[in-house]
C-alpha cells in the first residue's frame, strides 16, 4: 500500500469511527457547559436579589448536609456587598473531567467579575454538574465572593477552598 492511500485509509477511518463517539462527547460538553452559564446566572441573580432560599437550593444534598453553618454563611456573605449587580462578565472556566466504567465526573472551576454599583467583585465558584459516582455530590459545591482588590490577599487554590461559602476575615 502507498503511503499516500495509507494515510487516506488512517484519516477516513478516524472520521467514520471516532467522530460517532466525539460528536456525543461535544453534546454532553456543549450541555454541562450551558448547565454551568445556567448556575451562574442563578448565582448572580440570587446574590443581587439577596435571596438566601435560592442561593441556598443550588448547593449539593452533600453540601446542605454536611455544612450545618450553610445559611449563616449565605446570609454573612449578603452582608459582605451593598447595591445591585450592574453587570458581570465570565472571567475564566475550567473543567475536570473523569469518566471511568461507564460513570462521569464533570465538575466546573469558574470566575466571574461582578460590579455592585461601582465595585468589582470577584465570583468563584466549584459546580459538580454530573458526577454518576456520587449523585449527592452534584450541585454548586463552593462559592467564593470577595472585592476584586482583596483577590491577592485571600488567594487559594480551588483544592483549598471548603465546601460552602467563603467568607473573608
Amino acid at each position: 500500500m502507498s503511503k499516500r492511500k495509507f494515510i487516506v485509509f488512517v484519516v477516513l477511518y478516524m472520521l467514520i469511527f471516532v467522530n460517532c463517539r466525539g460528536k456525543e462527547t461535544m453534546r454532553l460538553f456543549m450541555s454541562h457547559d450551558q448547565k454551568n452559564l445556567e448556575i451562574a446566572d442563578k448565582i448572580i441573580t440570587y446574590l443581587d436579589l439577596k435571596d438566601e432560599d435560592g442561593l441556598y437550593s443550588l448547593f449539593s444534598e452533600q453540601v446542605i448536609e454536611e455544612d450545618e453553618a450553610l445559611k449563616d454563611e449565605i446570609l454573612a456573605l449578603f452582608s459582605s456587598y451593598h447595591g445591585s449587580v450592574v453587570k458581570y462578565e465570565e472571567w475564566a472556566i475550567g473543567v475536570e473531567t473523569k469518566i471511568e466504567k461507564g460513570d462521569k465526573l464533570s465538575q466546573y472551576y469558574s470566575r466571574f467579575l461582578v460590579w455592585i454599583g461601582e465595585t468589582e467583585y470577584m465570583l468563584h465558584y466549584i459546580y459538580i454538574v454530573e458526577n454518576s459516582f456520587n449523585r449527592e455530590t452534584e450541585g454548586v459545591r463552593t462559592i467564593k465572593f470577595i472585592r476584586k482588590e482583596d483577590e491577592e490577599k485571600y488567594f487559594c487554590y480551588w483544592d483549598q477552598l471548603k465546601a460552602g461559602v467563603f467568607i473573608p476575615e
